[in-house]
């Protein structure tokens, strides 16, 4: 009889992290994706990490008062888009607008160091 099988999510940085533990490990069981989550989701359940990891402590979120018209069209922009609420694709756009300041600041800096000379 076949295995049931079933969807786990895990987030981008577990993923890559995983396929890096892929070409290092010399197993088997490291020969594709689900084969070492699945190593890994049964070393979890027999115990073997239970003393070595321990939950990350939750953020605590700051609240802020936002125009309710705005936000709802926020909220259903970002469902639409996959994200769970406004606040996570939020999240996702202050990244990327952040990485976008600091890439606009290290341009800056070469063309300064670039005049300078």
């Amino acid at each position: 009889m076949a295995k049931k099988r079933t969807m786990l999510s895990i987030n981008y940085t577990t993923t890559r992290r995983l396929k890096r533990l892929m070409n290092v490990i010399e197993s088997p069981v490291a020969k594709s994706n689900s084969s070492i989550t699945n190593y890994y989701l049964y070393k979890i359940a027999k115990g073997e990490y239970d003393n070595d990891v321990k939950p990350l402590p939750k953020r605590e979120k700051e609240r802020i008062l936002v125009d309710k018209e705005i936000r709802d069209d926020a909220d259903e922009k970002a469902k639409e888009l996959g994200f769970k609420s406004a606040s996570d694709m939020l999240d996702a756009v202050v990244r990327l607008e952040m990485q976008r300041v600091n890439e606009a600041r290290k341009k800056s800096d070469k063309e300064d160091d670039e005049d300078d000379e």
